[in-house]
């Protein structure tokens, strides 16, 4: 699946958006032939290359810019007659329905700011803002990308409805700069992206698109396009880390026992060296969103803590499914991990592995490798590759003992072999 990243750290406006994807490798020719589509005459567009300031590395950067030329004075339109317009157009049905959004975001806006009806838009409703948001929803699909990511928004110093239109977003203001993101680029990206990281890709291209300004700082916007990782899934964690070096040792196990009943993912202390030559503790515990005020109640109340870091991160998982295998008559749960359809990973669950090896009066060891056997058997049932090749282990009876039978056949190949060689028979 195609994605796209959008760097709008040094601000954003509808010609930026529509400049980056046209550096990004968006073809001219296909994108001119959409924009006919819409009955709207008076206007040409253009592309060229400038140079803008870049203080970061010294020396002014490349950056693509898009030009809308109108051939004569525009008068604003009515939100009623820009979607009488996109709704005439030939543009595809599902492109229609996000350049309407936009609009009607950038109409409930306006409407909030200067206290009317959405009967007339002041820039917004002009030829080059219209092209510029239906250009970006165009431009998207015509690069193929599926889910656009944003970063924070550096607004400089905004104006009310871009403010407004980005309410409860992550966003930057510097009164110290002008107005760096218009109320246009603002609905497009509320409308098109997600404000999050985006998930791990393959880097296809970078765009780089600039405005009319050139100021100190870099007036470029960047989207990146990329393809996701395949057979890889992908979900969002948070990470608490904390520094601990006052604690006892045994005063863990506590701190452990909690975070698994808050429902963590998995924790780790790592041993290191503090400030004043300390030697203490590093804590991380990794949680979901849901879990994630339970295991601070847990860290502060259980440990010694006065303050904790916290980040959220992508994870990339293997595609998991839990079967359960026979063995000497007990049922074991054993986790499967698939990448690319194919099984790379196969591990029985640790407690049913411990409870029957218990119960077995056996090694655990050779409990797990008959586990792990009795899986692959069970694979090979359900389908698993011909190409398999098996072998055989085989244990050293205890004195005064029988011979246990030998274990079942051992996969090598793509399944995790034995955690330990058998001694061999002298």
């Amino acid at each position: 699946m195609k994605i796209g990243y959008i760097d709008a750290g040094c601000g954003a406006s509808g010609d930026m958006i529509v400049a980056s994807l046209l550096d990004a490798g968006l073809p001219i020719a296909s994108f001119k032939k959409e924009l006919k589509k819409v009955p709207l005459a008076g206007y040409r567009i253009s592309e060229k290359i400038e140079e803008r300031n870049d203080p970061g590395i010294g020396h002014p950067r490349p950056a693509r810019r898009f030009l809308v030329e109108l051939s004569q004075k525009e008068h604003g339109r009515s939100l009623r007659e820009i979607v009488s317009l996109i709704n005439k157009s030939g543009l595809d049905a599902p492109d229609k329905k996000k350049i309407r959004a936009i609009f009607q975001r950038l109409a409930a806006a306006e409407t909030e700011v200067h206290g009317t009806l959405p009967d007339h838009f002041h820039q917004v409703g002009e030829i080059d803002s219209i092209v510029d948001i239906v250009a970006a929803v165009v431009g998207l699909r015509l690069l193929g990308v599926e889910e656009v990511y944003c970063s924070t928004l550096n607004l400089g110093s905004p104006a009310p409805a871009t403010s407004l239109i980005l309410k409860n977003l992550p966003v930057r203001i510097n009164a110290d700069q002008p107005e760096c993101t218009t109320p246009t680029a603002a609905a497009i990206l509320t409308e098109l992206t997600s404000f999050q990281l985006a998930p791990a890709f393959n880097l296809l291209s970078v765009g780089h698109g600039t405005g009319s300004r050139n100021e100190p700082a870099p007036n470029i916007l960047s989207f990146f396009l990329g393809e996701t990782i395949p057979a890889a899934k992908e979900d969002r964690v948070f990470v608490i880390e904390t520094n601990l070096d006052d604690m006892p040792a045994f005063a863990y196990e506590k701190v452990f026992q909690n975070l698994q009943k808050a429902g963590i993912l998995d924790f780790i202390l790592t041993p290191g060296l503090m400030k004043k030559s300390r030697l203490g503790q590093k804590l991380e515990v990794i949680t979901k969103r849901e879990n994630l005020g339970q295991a601070l109640e847990v860290v502060f109340r259980e440990t010694s803590t006065f303050g904790v870091r916290v980040r959220e991160t992508n994870r990339i998982i293997l595609e998991r499914e839990m079967k359960e295998v026979k063995v000497r008559g007990h049922r074991v749960a054993v986790k499967i991990g698939r990448y690319q359809g194919k099984v790379v990973k196969v591990n029985p669950e640790y407690d049913d592995i411990k409870r029957m090896a218990d119960a077995e009066n056996l090694p655990l060891l050779q409990i797990m490798d008959e586990a792990r056997a009795a899986c692959v058997s069970f694979k090979c049932r359900g389908g698993a590759p011909p190409s398999l090749k098996l072998r055989r282990t085989q244990y050293v009876p205890s004195r005064g003992r029988r011979c246990n039978p030998p274990s079942p056949p051992l996969v090598r190949g793509d399944v995790t072999p034995p955690l330990h060689k058998p001694p061999r028979r002298r």
